[in-house]
């Protein structure tokens, strides 16, 4: 264990990007956020960050599940490759 104490401004700041390469920065010891949006929820409890994704519905864009008896699915695209009619 460390004994003292460390100045802040010789710690350096927590440098990341996102996926266009764009770059962000926060000094160690300040708050970083996460933003959920369409499709993404974040929780944070404790030490943990969770980013997980939601189910996608009718008026949702999501994370969804498709039977490959019926569907191939292909960079995200679905496409129906069955159609049996089913029983309704």
């Amino acid at each position: 264990m460390l004994a003292g104490s460390i100045d802040g401004a010789k710690i350096e700041n927590f440098t990341f990007t996102d996926e266009s390469s764009t770059q962000g920065a926060t000094q160690i010891g300040n708050p970083m956020e996460f933003l959920a949006g369409e499709g993404i929820n974040t929780t944070a409890s404790g030490q943990t960050l969770t980013i997980a994704g939601e189910l996608a519905s009718t008026s949702n864009i999501g994370v969804a599940k498709f039977s490959s008896d019926n569907f191939t699915v292909s960079s995200g695209d679905v496409t129906v490759t069955t159609v049996d009619g089913g029983s309704f």
